[in-house]
């Protein structure tokens, strides 16, 4: 979860999930599998460890998936690039989703999400562009997981964070880590706190400065901030 989320909340999901008898192998590769009676009987790991298993859960999708843009002039870099129009290189041609690198204006950089919210989000600004005229894509990024009893809702993008601050108590289950760069609030992870995550969404959208003193952020409700945004 280090690709996401802060080693704090990475660590606090391993050992919910240690508690629950789950066993973590890191740094591991598999070799291959083999079966008996045309089912998957053990892994065969490269630290040649063996592994009972009658159901494997294989997690692909991590790569951008580009080919139809193969052979075309449609630019590439990370994905396929559009602007933030979710337009590409090529006029008439725009993309969407997943495979997309797109102009984040909030963030102000190329940005390529895997999300659900990001996929929807732009497939209604391409609607509105072909449609009507020139909307540019400005959402907040978010994601979510329900993991055991626990509600895990991220905004934003902490990617170059230089401070982070804790609310809440993560021994209590409700915690939520707000990333700022240079005071600014770019991301927040809220772990059953979801009034952080809504409130913290407003005011990254805002590029709300936050430059309380840190003990006061801690405390204080969110809500609050929306005014000086």
């Amino acid at each position: 979860m280090n690709r996401v989320v802060s080693k704090d909340v990475s660590r606090f999901f391993q050992s919910e999930h240690e508690d629950k008898g789950v066993r973590f192998l890191f740094n591991q590769n598999i070799s291959y599998f083999s079966g008996e009676n045309g089912n998957v009987a053990k892994i065969h790991l490269s630290s040649n460890e063996t592994i009972q298993s009658d159901l494997v859960l294989v997690g692909v999708g991590g790569v951008p998936n580009i080919e139809i843009a193969d052979n075309t002039k449609i630019e590439i870099d990370n994905g396929i690039r559009v602007d933030s129009a979710c337009r590409t290189n090529v006029e008439d041609i725009y993309a969407i989703g997943d495979c997309t690198n797109h102009w984040n204006k909030i963030y102000q950089r190329y940005i390529r999400l895997e999300s659900v919210q990001n996929a929807i989000d732009q497939a209604k600004v391409v609607a509105e562009n072909i449609s009507f005229g020139d909307v540019s894509y400005d959402s907040v990024p978010w994601f979510w997981s329900d993991q055991y009893d626990i509600k895990l809702q991220i905004a934003g993008v902490s990617q170059n964070f230089d401070e982070v601050i804790i609310r809440g108590n993560a021994l209590e289950k409700s915690f939520s880590c707000l990333y700022l760069k240079n005071r600014t609030l770019i991301a927040v992870d809220a772990i059953n706190r979801p009034r952080d995550f809504i409130h913290s969404k407003n005011l990254i959208y805002h590029k709300t400065i936050i430059d309380d003193d840190k003990n006061n952020i801690k405390e204080i409700d969110l809500k609050e901030y929306l005014h000086k945004s």
